[in-house]
């Protein structure tokens, strides 16, 4: 009968009495494995007779297929062994459309791959689009995947769609990957929906609390649901015009108004305010200048005295009353320097002629003012 060597006791070897060997080796081994067989055969109850016999199993490397895994904007990641398709959705008034991460796998080392994409609209290829290919550092991409621990090659591309024109309605792209010795991994089918976005300044919403969801594929054949709700300061059908606010509300007559988004801006227009402010100040003026030369006049026709004026020179003294109607008068006394104290409640004159005198009713002077004239020194 046959049996293993002890030494087998752990691996992956196993081999029947009447000689049937079996081995599975572990996943990707690739490598040769010696086995150790022992021969027994008994020929009397006394006697047992033994051989030991070496085996050599060789695991040839096989070529593995590459696998693709594709990973979304947000993280989640399609197995192409498993998940053969995946959707995604675009709003349409863009020109670049991030698609996400392929991320491609390989037992074999030092491998390589390339990769075939095909685009489709509505079943057919179209050549309204590009798929740019970027190759981006694998550290950005977390993915978990079995018998990672045996991966010898792998490559991470940014896959980009961009476009010339308005995008709307499904756009199916197919992406495989071939290695350098010809396998092929699983295809992969990436669903992009386009969904109608007119809105120019504005966000779209459901005209019904009922109506169908604004991520619905619904809105890449049709924008009949829905509307456009505008941002503040513009306003249209589709939010595209911008509203003047100058002209809606505007500012005060003296202000100058500049148009901006969603408000106003007011600023002294001092073009208009410069040519009012001289003209109230000229009329402020006059009537000023003519308020007093009334209140002047107004002055003159009444006993107004308020100075005197006492000037001398040598030994002449002049007294200068100021404010008489009519032509002033100038009294000189010789020799002879008076002092007054005098009040505005009393009006007094000294020499002075009755033709050129004002007729005024002036109170008597009382004596106790005029305290009497000083002597000149020589």
């Amino acid at each position: 009968m046959f049996e293993l060597s002890p030494q087998h006791q752990n691996d992956s070897v196993n081999i029947t009495t009447d000689g049937k060997l079996s081995f599975a080796p572990s996943l990707h081994y690739a490598d040769v494995f010696r086995v150790s067989v022992i021969l027994r055969e008994n020929t009397s109850l006394t006697q047992i007779l033994e051989t030991t016999g070496l085996l050599d199993i060789e695991v040839a490397n096989v070529n593995d297929p590459p696998i693709l895994l594709f990973v979304h904007q947000d993280g989640s990641v399609s197995d192409s062994r498993q998940t053969h398709n995946s959707t995604v959705l675009f709003e349409s008034n863009l020109t670049h459309y991030d698609l996400g991460i392929l991320a491609i796998f390989d037992f074999d080392a030092n491998d390589s791959f390339m990769i075939f994409e095909t685009t489709k609209c509505d079943g057919q290829p179209t050549n309204e689009t590009a798929v740019i290919f970027q190759e981006s550092p694998g550290s950005l991409v977390e993915i978990e995947m079995l018998d990672a621990e045996y991966i010898k090659t792998s490559l991470h591309s940014r896959v980009t769609v961009t476009t010339h024109t308005n995008l709307t309605g499904k756009l199916l792209v197919h992406f495989r990957v071939r290695d350098r010795k010809g396998a092929f991994s699983h295809e992969h089918v990436s669903v992009a929906y386009f969904l109608i976005s007119p809105c120019v300044y504005g966000t779209c919403e459901p005209k019904h609390i009922d109506g169908p969801p604004l991520n619905s594929t619904i809105r890449s054949e049709t924008f009949e649901p829905y509307r456009c709700v505008c941002d503040r300061g513009y306003e249209g059908e589709w939010c595209q015009e911008e509203i003047n606010e100058c002209e809606t509300i505007g500012c005060s007559w003296m202000y100058h108004c500049t148009d901006k988004i969603g408000a106003m801006e007011c600023t002294i227009n001092y073009g208009k305010v410069l040519p009012i402010a001289i003209l109230c100040s000229m009329a402020f003026i006059s009537l000023a200048v003519g308020s007093w030369s009334f209140g002047r006049k107004k002055c003159l026709k009444g006993i107004c005295k308020t100075k005197v004026g006492v000037d001398t020179f040598g030994s002449q003294t002049n007294l200068a009353f100021d404010h008489f109607e009519g032509a002033a008068t100038i009294q000189t006394l010789e020799n002879k320097k008076p002092v007054f104290s005098y009040t505005k409640e009393q009006i007094f004159s000294i020499g002075i002629d009755d033709d050129v005198r004002p007729q005024y009713k002036c109170s008597r002077m009382n004596p106790r003012f005029l305290r009497g004239p000083k002597e000149d020194k020589v």
